[in-house]
């Protein structure tokens, strides 16, 4: 089984527009988005599925492939993640959104043992989780379902799957649900550079932590 994690990223955010190329300890968001996933003993590849005419994004990253996906897809996340997918042969997706810098790969990997366990779409969300160092997963075959079923804007977007979601349990060392990692915004931005300065792109949640710097 080909385990693929996808990172969708895109220039156009409407809160924060450039976001996955702004710099994060001197290197883009991008690229140290993909080296920290890197570390994961789960994946086999790392595809940066960017819309059409945006391949600029990948080229900022020293790992990874990448995917542009056709034009009129850069809204369409859920099918520029399974156009990607199956380019490069995915039995397993790994979903990660390109505004999570400090992603965890050991998180991930967590998440995909708990795909392996039975569950149809694996979300590291909840349950004690910080947001934004864990990623969805699910198999192609599932995607491709989903890909026929969702039909709305917002749905295929955001990959809001009509299904339940199972998490794996969130170890001590994770559990601040408080804890929000994701870089949605200018301020966002500017807490997680500054995390980036501090501790440097290798930290952990416990890091954040005990710097202090889980308060805004």
């Amino acid at each position: 089984m080909k385990t693929v994690a996808t990172i969708e990223a895109r220039m156009t955010s409407t809160r924060l527009p450039g976001k996955v190329l702004l710099p994060l300890a001197g290197q883009p968001m991008i690229a140290q988005l993909t080296k920290r996933l890197s570390r994961s003993q789960r994946i086999d590849q790392i595809v940066i599925a960017v819309p059409y005419g945006e391949e600029k994004i990948a080229l900022m990253s020293p790992v990874g492939n990448v995917y542009a996906g056709p034009r009129g897809y850069a809204d369409d996340c859920l099918g520029r993640t399974l156009e990607a997918a199956l380019r490069f042969d995915a039995d397993l997706i790994v979903r990660v959104p390109g505004d999570n810098p400090l992603v965890h790969p050991d998180a991930v990997d967590l998440a995909v043992d708990r795909w392996s366990e039975g569950a149809v779409v694996n979300n590291i969300q909840g349950h004690g989780w910080p947001d934004g160092i864990g990623a969805w997963v699910f198999s192609l075959k599932f995607l491709q379902w989903a890909d026929r079923m969702l039909i709305g804007q917002a749905e295929r977007e955001h990959l809001r799957f009509h299904v339940p979601e199972d998490s794996p349990p969130c170890p001590p060392a994770y559990a601040y649900p408080d804890l929000r990692l994701d870089v949605n915004t200018k301020e966002d931005y500017e807490y997680v550079a500054r995390i980036y300065d501090r501790l440097g792109p290798d930290c952990t949640v416990a890091d954040i932590v005990k710097a202090g710097l889980d308060q805004r």
